[in-house]
């Protein structure tokens, strides 16, 4: 009888070992949250859109809200278990797109200058603990040029001696953008370059131009491939460098020269001939009345 009521009692404490050993690794296997990525762009182009993207794993458990901040005001909510589960609150610079918004992800359109600033996301999940992580990222707001660089003036054929005069522009940017000039793949030396005051244009945009004039010395130059690559770059805050390049043809002047001077001589020595015969013709005329 002692021995059936122990082999009872050990067979419940294994049980109920085994229930709290399960509770223990099914607990253990929830709750740990966490934000994997946060993709917030460096920096964006006025004339679009933004999206932010917030990746995380809530382990297991459920999702209570995840907010949107900018400058820690917020902008944006979503809770799963709410209807509707997107929540926008107003704020300047902002307009989220909330058919194209989610948990992952908010698309702000359209942007202005006020769209800058840090921005953040904030993950929790449910009841009890409710833990919450976070992280966040700055945004910045320009405007690329609209035609990329834009060169004018540049020919396709020059004299060695001559000068390569030529503006270089960037059109309609935010902010003003740094125009830098090269030549066979050096920059060139302010010396022989104009930095023109960038002038404000429609809203919020600049109009940056920089001119050039750049003496074509045969030792400033390669005269064994009688070419020049000329390039222009722009950059805008801390966007890619957009580049605008073109190669023009050099000639010789000397030769240039020489090809005049033979014509003109060519030319003297028909005019000589001409008149050489006019005058013969003329003596043979007047000898022969004469006579």
């Amino acid at each position: 009888m002692a021995s059936r009521r122990w082999q009872t009692t050990c067979r419940c404490v294994v049980t109920v070992s085994a229930i709290l050993v399960s509770a223990a690794v099914g607990i253990a296997g929830k709750g740990v949250l966490k934000l994997l990525k946060l993709d917030v762009p460096r920096w964006v182009d006025l004339r679009s859109s933004a999206t932010l993207n917030c990746h995380f794993d809530t382990g297991g458990d459920s999702l209570y809200s995840v907010k949107w901040y900018k400058d820690e005001h917020e902008f944006f909510r979503y809770t799963p278990e709410l209807n509707p589960k997107t929540l926008v609150f107003g704020l300047d610079g902002i307009h989220v797109d909330e058919e194209k918004s989610s948990a992952n992800t908010v698309v702000l359109y359209p942007l202005t200058r006020n769209s800058n600033g840090n921005y953040k996301c904030e993950v929790s999940t449910d009841a009890p603990n409710f833990p919450t992580v976070v992280e966040e990222s700055n945004l910045t707001v320009i405007a690329l040029p609209e035609d990329g660089p834009r060169l004018d003036g540049v020919r396709d054929y020059y004299n060695i001696g001559e000068y390569l005069e030529a503006n270089c522009s960037a059109i309609m940017t935010y902010p003003a953008a740094t125009v830098t000039w090269f030549v066979n793949g050096i920059e060139v030396d302010s010396l022989l370059r104009q930095n023109y005051l960038p002038e404000k244009s429609e809203g919020p945009f600049f109009n940056t131009t920089v001119a050039l004039r750049y003496p074509l010395k045969k030792e400033w130059v390669d005269m064994n491939k009688m070419s020049v690559d000329v390039k222009c770059t722009v950059k805008v805050a801390d966007a890619d460098v957009m580049v605008e390049e073109k190669k023009v043809k050099l000639r010789s002047v000397a030769d240039h020269t020489l090809s005049q001077e033979r014509h003109i001589y060519n030319s003297g020595a028909v005019i000589t001939n001409y008149w050489m015969i006019v005058f013969t013709a003329f003596i043979s005329h007047c000898f022969k009345a004469y006579n």
